[in-house]
């Protein structure tokens, strides 16, 4: 049995326990979660892999391994008067999940290498008319058209940013 690394996701933080099948101890050693949500002992998975049992905290929602966490950033005053700010994202490849990070979490990320996150970041416009407009003859791209078509750009380079996170051109947009 042979699963791609892309496939499954190496450690977290989980919302209960995971017992070891053989024993019915608790097992505290590293483990993987494949794309199924099933859990095994090590950091990778082969045929001799060992399946642990996953027991939920009543306490808590959901089963699955908590790892990205979307981070809300505003632009600054700094970055009003540029124009524009940085923007930073991470898609987890196991789960199709995209969220929004801050520059040390993306940086973070990117050194690790690891197949399982795929990222970008892009200078999201924040000033400026909001709608296209004809100056000197010549049509000029407002802010509107300029950030839905780095949305459609960055959405080829990281699928799910559209749906997911940057469904509005204007945020944070001022005239």
């Amino acid at each position: 049995m042979y699963i791609p690394k892309v496939k499954y996701k190496v450690g977290g933080k989980l919302n209960g326990k995971l017992i070891d099948v053989k024993t019915g101890r608790q097992y505290l050693g590293e483990f993987v979660q494949d794309y199924n949500g099933v859990f095994y002992k090590g950091t990778s998975i082969t045929s001799k892999s060992e399946i642990l049992e996953f027991k939920k905290d009543s306490s808590q929602g959901s089963d699955e391994v908590l790892g990205l966490r979307f981070i809300y950033r505003k632009p600054s005053p700094k970055d009003y008067d540029q124009g524009y700010f940085t923007r930073y994202f991470v898609k987890d490849n196991t789960t199709s999940k995209v969220v929004e990070v801050d520059r040390p979490k993306y940086f973070e990320i990117r050194k690790q290498q690891s197949p399982i996150y795929s990222t970008t970041q892009l200078d999201w416009i924040i000033k400026g008319p909001f709608e296209d407009y004809v100056t000197g003859g010549y049509k000029a791209h407002g802010v509107r058209s300029r950030n839905t078509e780095l949305i459609k750009e960055y959405s080829k380079i990281l699928p799910g940013l559209d749906t997911q996170v940057l469904k509005d051109p204007l945020e944070f947009v001022v005239k």
